[in-house]
Formats: structure tokens, sequence, C-alpha cells
């Protein structure tokens, strides 16, 4: 927002977002601990336990795909950037049309995005041999080993698109929601792992046990977003072409930021 936004609002509107601003962040910072505790404990007890069930060239996979699929969650990959971004100025400006544009957009883009780069990967994972791809030690192992990485790449596909709403809730100041569905996801992943060591010690279930437990935190995110914000329901007739440019434009320049 601009000094001249700022200056042209009336003063009381300037203090509730001063107020919305303060209470925002020390919620973010409390639920950011919530998180995190979540975190250590779905890592204390799905590393130790997957280290004992799975073989060693299990547990690499094991690692790599959640490696990952992890890093896809983490890094401002594709448009969320500048979705948060835009939407801030938007609703500062109180244009609900134009968050239903910036958000429909963005997720029909994804969408696509999502798709294409499922279908190759899916092309490489169907055509390619498995020892090609991941080294000789792993021939032999396709039977083993091949359910897993179709498993994380449904999951890879998933995640271009559920964590644009982390984007959205941080464009409307509401990081707090991301870090407690976070801890959700946590909790739900340390269950998940329980039951799959005792009933289904398999590689590919393990990796949908712990990223699984995260999309389904993150859908609850979604939903939950949807019914507060609902303008942040997409909608194709929303789509905007003319946002594409400055949105993939500008998603880059603040991922290389």
């Amino acid at each position: 927002m601009d000094a001249a936004a700022i200056e042209g609002m009336p003063e009381s509107t300037t203090a509730e977002n001063s107020v919305r601003r303060d209470r925002s962040i020390r919620l973010a910072v409390v639920t950011s601990l919530v998180s995190k505790l979540g975190t250590v404990l779905l890592q204390l007890i799905s590393i130790p336990l997957a280290v004992r069930v799975l073989g060693r060239e299990e547990f690499g996979l094991f690692t790599m795909v959640n490696l990952t699929l992890g890093t896809v969650s983490l890094l401002e990959i594709g448009v969320g950037p500048a979705l948060a971004h835009g939407l801030s100025k938007a609703r500062a400006k109180g244009d609900v049309e134009g968050q239903r544009a910036l958000v429909s957009t963005a997720f029909l883009l994804m969408l696509g995005v999502a798709m294409l780069a499922g279908a190759l990967m899916a092309a490489v994972l169907a055509l390619v041999p498995f020892d090609s791809l991941f080294g000789a030690k792993f021939a032999g192992k396709d039977t083993l080993l091949r359910p897993a990485m179709w498993v994380g790449l449904a999951l890879f596909v998933m995640f271009f698109v559920v964590n644009l709403t982390e984007r959205i809730r941080e464009g409307y100041l509401e990081v707090a929601s991301n870090n407690l569905w976070g801890a959700v996801g946590n909790v739900l992943g340390a269950v998940f792992v329980g039951v799959g060591i005792w009933y289904v010690p398999e590689v590919w279930f393990l990796v949908l046990a712990v990223q699984g437990a995260m999309i389904l935190a993150k859908l609850g995110n979604m939903v939950s977003c949807w019914k507060r914000h609902p303008a942040t329901v997409p909608s194709p007739r929303a789509f905007r072409p003319s946002l594409v440019r400055g949105l993939l434009t500008d998603g880059l320049s603040f991922s290389a930021c």
C-alpha cells in the first residue's frame, strides 16, 4: 500500500488495520511454536520407526520422496508470492472482485501447471527403467519401490494446488491459521505412521502417511478459508488471462529474492 493510499484512509480504518496486524503477528508467533512442536513429534516418531522397519534401500527411497515433497511444499514455487502480494493490495482497496479474479486465475493456472508436470513425470516413471533413474542398487526392486514413486507423484501434483491456500492466508494476514493446520497435519502424520508401521510397513504407505496427512491438513485449511472468505472459492468465470503474466513473472521475482 503506498503513502497516498494510507493518507487517504480514515484514521479509524488505519488504526483498525494496525491493531489487526499486531494481533496477526502475535498469533503467528504462538501458533508457529505449536506447529514446530508438531514437526518435532512427527520426526521423532517417523524416522526411527522407518529406519527400523524398512531396509536400507527402501528407507533411502522413503527419505528421497519425502525430501522432494517437502521441498515443493516449502519453496515459493509458482504464483504463490505474487498471489499473496496482490491479495493484500486488493483487500486494502476493498476490491472483492479483484480478490476473486486473482485467486481463481492463480488456482486454475497452477492446476494446469500441476497436470502438465504430473503428465511429464508420469511418462518418465512409466517408460524409464527404475535402475536408470536411481542407480544399479535399485535394480530388481521395481515392484517394491515403484508404488511409492506413483504415490509421491500424485502427492506432488496436489501440493502445487493446495499450497495456494497458505499464500492466500498470508495475503489476509492469517498466518496463524496456516501454522495451526500445519500442526494438525503433523499430528495426523504421526498417527498414520504408527498405523503403517504396525499394519502396512511399506514405503508407499509411509510416504502416504507422512505427506498425505499434510495434504489433508492443507485441504482442511482450504475449506476453512473458503468459508471465511467466499471470494477465495475458485471459479472458471472469474479467470482473467490478463493476470497470468503478472502472476508468473512476479512469482518468479519473489521466488528469486
